[in-house]
């Protein structure tokens, strides 16, 4: 979701990219008290392709050129597969990395894409000029 920072004990201190206040406050804004869970168990099945779900069955529909943008620590690269499921062959995509490989665990989260100190020059500007 985003990265963090951890303690000299492992625990999660701060938030890495975005400002916590803001983080906090988008939350308590956006987000209903209550998460469909079901939505998480029927991507992680699709995504892992070890059973039929209805998620992508109109995907096959889909032509139009594609641009993905993902973050290293969020989904990332994992989730270009969703774009093989469709039909368009004009298919970019932009992967936002900060930290080494071996630290994707706290790297640039998906909600970074929006809220970090950074995302207009890292995310936003590659968009804009892609």
């Amino acid at each position: 979701m985003v990265g963090g920072n951890l303690d000299e004990y492992g625990i999660p201190s701060s938030l890495r990219f975005t400002d916590d206040q803001l983080f906090v406050a988008t939350v308590g804004m956006t987000f209903a008290p209550y998460y469909p869970v079901r939505i998480d168990f029927d991507t992680e099945q699709m995504m892992c392709g070890e059973v039929d779900t209805p998620l992508d069955d109109g995907l096959a529909q889909i032509t139009v050129p594609i641009l993905h943008v993902g973050a290293k620590g969020g989904f990332g690269p994992s989730a270009y597969a969703s774009t093989t499921f469709t039909a368009s062959r004009d298919v970019t995509t932009i992967t936002v990395q900060r930290l080494p490989d071996s630290d994707e665990a706290m790297d640039f989260g998906h909600v970074d894409t929006v809220l970090a100190r950074d995302a207009e020059t890292l995310v936003w500007q590659p968009i804009l000029t892609g």
